[in-house]
């Protein structure tokens, strides 16, 4: 069974992101847009039209629609990696990306030159996932 993060999940990762010392421009960060947030939630649990999606298509999803739809007052980009991260973690999954290729895919996201493009997020995930 695949784990699915919750609302409350990404808001304790929130919440943890802003003890971090790099993280402390995210002091005020707030989720904005809750509704938005759990539709993302719901659309990795339960498929896109009711049609049953792959791990690695809910992986693909996850991020680029937390980094893409800015459902948090700031931090989207670092929010929805992690969240990228413990999905991954929780599901048996490593990511080992290097940090310049973890920033370059996240900016590509957030700047939207990676389309969502389901085969360009999964040959990220060929080349950085163990």
């Amino acid at each position: 069974m695949v784990w699915i993060p919750d609302l409350p999940t990404v808001l304790q990762v929130v919440d943890l992101l802003k003890t971090l010392p790099e993280c402390k421009d995210l002091v005020n960060a707030t989720c904005i847009n809750a509704s938005g947030e759990r539709g993302v939630l719901d659309k990795v649990e339960f498929g896109l039209l009711f049609q049953d999606i792959s791990f690695w298509e809910k992986s693909a999803i996850l991020i680029n629609d937390l980094i893409s739809y800015h459902y948090f007052s700031d931090g989207n980009k670092r929010i929805g990696y992690l969240m990228l991260i413990l999905f991954l973690k929780k599901n048996g999954y490593v990511l080992t990306a290097t940090e310049d290729d973890k920033v370059e895919f996240a900016l590509s996201i957030a700047k939207g030159i990676l389309k969502f493009i389901l085969s360009d997020y999964l040959g990220f995930f060929a080349f950085n996932i163990i």
